[in-house]
């Protein structure tokens, strides 16, 4: 008995006895809650910090077009390792068939955003979150079904990020109005529907109008999901979602007049001469 249960525990795998698989990434299967209904593949990433009896942050990631949860927790698992974050990754219902082509897309429908819910959940449950310090990002149609999911109840969610997004309205704005949300779009990216910059303006005027703390951010690029340059900004970002950055004014315009006098308002003939 003692010679088996000796082998048994040999052969059990070593992320068995820390809940850590050896790369940090686990895949699974939601299944769905009706017969009819489809199962949601997904992606874990559990940081070396990861501590099963310690709360984690939780960064949700929705990815794009033509992409896959293994895919965006691989790609974006270096920094939440940096940051000591659980990331979770759902994947797309939808194949994306043709000559060469591969990976998954969302449609960002209403039965998505209760699946998307339903993923969310089922980590909270399996894992220890921080309550206080969950984060969303959602790339191209990814970005889609993530603000709708994102801003249609209050989720709890620290902050939002939009990359490519081609989001629109739809629906009141029920998340809380303390959830800041970073806006990343490329400047000249085209598609049949209008380029990704005017589709972020709008996002940026609608947010704004409902009182998001919200930034946004233009990049050279044509790319619809991964380019650089939002990447190392959404370390920024990340940091003034939990408080270490007031982003907002370290992008405000400086302005160019002279300082106010001492111990008053600024006067008229303290201001620079009109332009000619």
């Amino acid at each position: 008995m003692t010679r088996m249960l000796l082998i048994a525990l040999l052969l059990t795998p070593a992320f068995a006895q820390d809940a850590r698989p050896p790369d940090g990434i686990v895949e699974g299967e939601l299944k769905p809650k009706k017969k009819t209904g489809n199962a949601l593949l997904y992606a874990i990433y559990l940081p070396r910090s990861f501590d099963p009896q310690a709360p984690s942050p939780l960064i949700v990631a929705v990815h794009g077009g033509r992409g896959t949860a293994l895919q965006f927790a691989k790609y974006l698992r270096y920094f939440a390792e940096s940051q000591g974050a659980i990331l979770a990754c759902p994947q797309a219902y939808e194949e994306i068939i043709g000559v060469g082509a591969d990976g998954t897309w969302w449609r960002g429908s209403a039965n998505e955003v209760k699946a998307l819910e339903r993923f969310v959940a089922f980590v909270k449950k399996e894992y220890r979150i921080d309550r206080d310090r969950v984060t969303a990002i959602g790339v191209g149609d990814g970005g889609q079904l993530a603000a709708r999911w994102a801003l249609s109840r209050d989720r709890g969610l620290q902050g939002l990020v939009l990359v490519n997004s081609l989001w629109k309205l739809s629906g009141t704005m029920r998340a809380k109005k303390t959830t800041k949300i970073y806006i990343a779009a490329s400047k000249d990216g085209q598609d049949k529907e209008g380029p990704l910059s005017v589709f972020a303006a709008r996002a940026a005027q609608m947010l704004r109008k409902q009182r998001y703390p919200l930034v946004k951010k233009l990049y050279p690029g044509k790319s619809r999901s991964f380019f650089h340059g939002w990447e190392e900004d959404f370390g920024k970002a990340y940091e003034w979602f939990n408080g270490k950055r007031d982003w907002p004014k370290e992008l405000r315009p400086k302005s160019n007049l002279p300082p106010p006098p001492p111990g008053g308002k600024k006067r008229k003939k303290d201001l620079p001469p009109a332009p000619e």
